[in-house]
């Protein structure tokens, strides 16, 4: 199985999990994270405090990380764009934060990926979608224009058509969130 198929099948297995968390830092720009599924102890922990971040996002990671960072993006409805990958130029922080915050708690109902272009749709319970395409055709190996973790596996999507797969190893799959951590 070369690394597109794989991709795909990693993909498909975000259908039933739910966002818990969607990240995004102000001074990344556009960038954006979504975070699913079940939550295990780093292997190695950032040594310090993350900002705006509870001591368990430190010490632990979710099975699944989708970090949208060099393409654009959007989330919308059947009726309306709610938010684009350039409106952080233009809008309030609190704004974007709050309209990105928007898909927190929703489950993943089904995943599109369309080869060759790298588009990708997900589509939420309630009623959003994210769709992100890869906006550069370009051949720099060394960008990317979104990734996605599952587990102890990392897929980078980058301009030219290109998929990277290499194992991780982020998370002890045997260690789950101690709810005892904040």
């Amino acid at each position: 199985m070369d690394s597109a198929e794989s991709f795909e099948q990693h993909l498909q297995s975000l259908v039933g999990e739910t966002v818990d968390q969607v990240g995004w830092a102000p001074i990344l720009g556009s960038a954006i994270s979504l975070y699913l599924g079940d939550r295990f102890k780093f292997i190695d922990p950032s040594p310090r405090r993350i900002p705006n971040r509870s001591e368990a996002d430190r010490l632990y990671g979710y099975t699944y990380r989708l970090h949208l960072y060099l393409c654009a993006w959007r989330i919308q409805s059947s009726e309306e764009v709610i938010l684009t990958w350039s409106d952080h130029r233009t809008i309030e922080q609190d704004t974007f934060r709050s309209l990105l915050k928007g898909i927190e708690g929703s489950t993943v109902r089904d995943v599109q990926f369309r080869m060759p272009t790298y588009d990708l749709r997900i589509q939420f319970s309630q009623g959003l979608e994210l769709l992100t395409f890869c906006d550069s055709a370009g051949e720099d190996e060394d960008d990317y224009d979104f990734e996605f973790s599952v587990s102890n596996f990392l897929y980078e999507v980058g301009p030219g058509g290109r998929i990277n797969a290499e194992v991780e190893n982020r998370l002890d799959l045997s260690s789950p969130l101690d709810e005892s951590i904040p």
